[in-house]
């Protein structure tokens, strides 16, 4: 069910709050290639301990053993309404101590802790006890921390996740009321000090892939049925901590119903509005699953006793909450389009086939399960669809056939397009399918800067292209980095200088021996001075230079021969090893270290093996690891499973346009997306993206 929410008496709420500059809390969903940035976690309300009957405490007690073992959850959110207040009656008077320690009860003997389980108030907790006392006492949250709301970080190597539960009902521990006009005794709001808390914690954790927030009630009454309460004070300022943090996402209960939804009023971008039903009270729709793929969010409802359950977590669903869900990401018309979805079944009754198809006509295609976890993939050929709406449909099948059903957009794909040094055979452009000779002469070196071409002439100085030729600067250039709009080029005894807004900077007159672009930060080298980092100013940050340096998410790897292999963080050098390594690159977060004769290694934290035998040279392409292994030939490295991709010796290769290009030395360019493609029979020196506008 979808809705469009309108509250137009928020309008005349104050906006001064709307003047803050937004804060980035969100980083756009990503269509990965493979399934390395998924996890998930799981989301229970309205458990209302002390109901007449025993479904509030089997349905628990079956949520956090059985449950949980099937899931497997990061964690678990409990939103509100822990116990009923009621004592198995109809009205809720209490507290009473007998809910609460049977609430307790049953998620200690599940062994429950304060950094699995986070458990949030309700207005079933509130009532008749103004200081949340009994929650403080009892809840798993509350027990452990003193406090009503809770924020917690999920720290993977491809990012942090924030999570923030804050606390929706009153405080004024009113009784319950049969009079609709009181709110029925519910006064739901965030006062002045639950806000500031809110903000304090969007604002330190702003750098966080996602934040996610969840409560116990709607924003506002009547979302579900007309006696559903929601906040009566504190919407307006806690909406504009949404909006100047960039939050996407607000999950909660209270309503007893599943709904997804989108809520954008007062908001200049959409967040994600997700209500989930009663575990406790209710016949269907026990629990959710969200999963986090790339950062695309998706979710399903569970039921108990109903398995499989199934998740489609890629592509995103573009209505998930609406059409058109605004965080959901097109598809290109690729021939490797990967389809991801979660599956969990019971241990007596595993899952014995997932298959996905298309457009609900085409033929079921298995799917294979991705490390033995509950995570399986498929790859679909989109390069014949037609541009438009496609439907996915994901099956499993185990005590019972259960199907997820998705919707994506798929669009035409842009015509590759790359400027490539042949040498002495000149430099060309390659676009819908043919070549255009752009110079008859030999570039040492390309990068793009502005949407421009920049090729290095060497004697002839430095040329940029942008339908003509145009030299930049006459002198001869050691070497050059860019980021697309700042191009830094080492001119040797000239010093090193930036170019931007097509005018030069003088950064140093030190002649540099090597410079590195790690993100937005250069990296500058000397053999007996040392190593400098410029993000403005420049810094040196150690007395030897690097052999090689690479970087992740300001985290700077840099390898120093005999000296070993070093991390640069918060301005702090840390060795990882003292082992003379033969190369370092980085792919999807993690640092993947050659050493010859021993392997290859994969760094995030923690080290592992990937293969016997060192690369030549990688490359990667949203989360895929291209490695030439020499006469052992070239190999894809996806969800931890190697595959050779071709025999061939490969002399260079660059990811480019999302494609990766092969140079085989005498045998040609190659194009391949998954299926190889020949582009030309020159020996290729060097090539980068380029779009002739």
């Amino acid at each position: 069910m979808n809705k469009r929410l309108f509250a137009s008496w928020i309008l005349l709420l104050s906006l001064s709050w709307l003047m803050a500059p937004p804060s980035h809390a969100g980083n756009a969903a990503e269509y990965h290639l493979t399934g390395s940035r998924v996890f998930w976690f799981m989301e229970i309300s309205d458990l209302h301990i002390g109901d007449s009957g025993s479904q509030d405490t089997d349905y628990l007690a079956w949520a956090v053993t059985d449950l949980r073992d099937a899931i497997d959850p990061l964690f678990i959110v409990a939103s509100g309404d822990l116990t009923d207040s009621t004592n198995g009656g109809t009205i809720p008077n209490g507290p009473y101590p007998g809910e609460w320690q049977a609430y307790r009860q049953i998620l200690d003997t599940a062994g429950m802790d304060a950094a699995f389980y986070y458990d949030l108030t309700g207005n079933h907790d509130h009532y008749n006890d103004a200081l949340f006392a009994y929650y403080l006492a009892y809840s798993i949250q509350g027990s452990a921390n003193g406090t009503t709301q809770h924020s917690w970080v999920k720290t993977f190597p491809f990012g942090a996740y924030h999570f923030l539960g804050i606390s929706t009902p009153g405080n004024d521990g009113a009784p319950f009321s049969i009079w609709p006009w009181d709110n029925y005794g519910d006064h739901a709001g965030l006062d002045d000090t639950e806000l500031a808390y809110i903000e304090s914690e969007l604002s330190l954790h702003q750098d966080a892939e996602l934040t996610m927030i969840f409560g116990h009630h709607p924003f506002e009454a009547g979302y579900s049925s007309a006696l559903d309460t929601g906040l009566t004070y504190g919407l307006g300022p806690f909406l504009g901590h949404i909006e100047n943090y960039g939050v996407p996402f607000y999950g909660f209960g209270h309503t007893h119903q599943y709904l997804e939804n989108i809520y954008y009023d007062s908001l200049s971008r959409d967040i994600f509005y997700m209500n989930y039903s009663s575990l406790g009270e209710e016949d269907h729709d026990h629990f959710a699953v969200i999963a986090v793929d790339g950062n695309g969010v998706s979710m399903v409802p569970g039921q108990h006793g109903l398995w499989p359950v199934v998740c489609i977590t890629a592509p995103m669903d573009r209505c998930l909450g609406d059409c058109t869900n605004p965080y959901a990401y097109d598809i290109p018309q690729a021939r490797v389009s990967p389809i991801r979805a979660l599956v969990f079944d019971e241990d007596e009754n595993p899952v014995t086939q997932v298959e996905f198809r298309m457009d609900e006509t085409g033929d079921w295609q298995p799917m294979q399960q991705v490390d033995a976890s509950s995570l399986w993939a498929g790859t679909w050929d989109a390069s014949a669809a037609t541009p438009g709406s496609h439907i996915i449909e994901v099956r499993a099948q185990g005590p019972t056939t259960v199907t997820d059903r998705i919707e994506t957009v798929v669009v035409e794909e842009a015509p590759v397009e790359l400027a490539v040094d042949f040498g002495v055979n000149g430099l060309w452009l390659y676009g819908d399918e043919a070549w255009n000779q752009l110079h008859s002469g030999n570039a040492r070196g390309l990068e793009t800067y502005g949407g421009n071409l920049v090729a290095d002439a060497s004697v002839l100085g430095l040329y940029l292209y942008d339908g003509t030729w145009h030299q930049i600067s006459p002198n001869r250039v050691d070497g050059m980095v860019s980021d697309g709009e700042v191009l830094y080029v080492d001119f040797g005894s000239h010093g090193l200088w930036k170019y931007e807004n097509d005018v030069w900077d003088l950064l140093t007159g030190i002649n540099m021996d090597r410079i590195w672009l790690c993100g937005q930060t250069l990296i500058a080298g000397h053999d007996t001075l040392g190593l400098y980092l410029y993000d403005g100013a420049v810094t040196k940050i150690r007395d030897t230079n690097a052999q090689d340096v690479v970087s992740d998410r300001g985290v700077l790897y840099a390898d120093f021969g005999s000296d070993g292999l070093w991390k640069f963080q918060d301005e702090i050098w840390t060795r990882l090893t003292g082992i003379n390594v033969h190369a370092i690159w980085m792919s999807d977060h993690r640092l993947i270290a050659g050493l010859n004769g021993i392997g290859l290694y994969a760094y995030d934290g923690t080290v592992a093996k990937i293969r016997s035998r060192n690369a030549e040279e990688i490359v990667t392409d949203r989360g895929i690891l291209y490695a030439d292994f020499g006469t052992e030939g070239l190999w894809k490295y996806a969800d931890h499973v190697w595959t050779m991709i071709n025999a061939g010796d490969a002399e260079n290769m660059w990811v480019l346009d999302q494609k990766l290009m092969v140079d085989f030395g005498s045998a040609g360019l190659f194009m391949y997306d998954g299926i190889w493609t020949f582009l030309n029979a020159f020996d290729a020196d060097d090539a980068a993206d380029y779009t002739q506008s």
